[in-house]
């Protein structure tokens, strides 16, 4: 991936990204396992949101998508690989995906990284403006532990796992 701690790439961060696309969620979730699984690998409370998705009662927000798509392997563009163990692509229960919400001063950090000012970041993430970024930053707003797991895959800042082109022949 061309996206390190020193060089930030916006074509790669855009590519990680996937439109949801709900009735490839249901066909996807049903060859992979149950609900229950799904929604602990998100970090969601419980399978109802889940469920939600699946009978169209609520849209399956973009980056719950993507890391859907990563850790079933179905993502387009990337393959997730884990940083802990070449055996091992992924291993939620002793690698967890979602690694909680960020402090404001790692956002601000992790936007460091990217070199893009907080309009820019914004602009890019999507969904948000310069003020919402703003907010993030001083810790007056939380981002979702799941968008965070995205945005720290996308900046190749995730602890736990990281992306490669699904191209790129395995690294171990």
């Amino acid at each position: 991936m061309s996206c390190t701690k020193n060089n930030f790439d916006v074509a790669t961060w855009q590519s990680v990204v996937v439109n949801a696309d709900a009735n490839k969620f249901i066909e996807i979730r049903e060859d992979f396992g149950s609900q229950e699984l799904v929604a602990d690998i998100l970090g969601l409370s419980n399978q109802s949101l889940i469920s939600k998705y699946e009978n169209f009662e609520s849209d399956i927000d973009d980056r719950v998508y993507t890391l859907f798509l990563l850790f079933t392997g179905e993502h387009p563009h990337y393959r997730l690989m884990n940083r802990h163990s070449e055996d091992e692509v992924f291993d939620n229960e002793n690698v967890p995906l979602i690694v909680g919400q960020p402090k404001g001063s790692e956002i601000k950090r992790i936007r460091s990284l990217t070199k893009l000012n907080q309009t820019d970041f914004a602009k890019l993430w999507g969904r948000c403006t310069k003020g919402d970024i703003s907010k993030y930053e001083k810790g007056e707003r939380h981002i979702t532990s799941r968008s965070w797991a995205v945005i720290l895959l996308a900046t190749n800042q995730h602890p736990n796992y990281y992306l490669i082109p699904r191209d790129s022949e395995l690294v171990g």
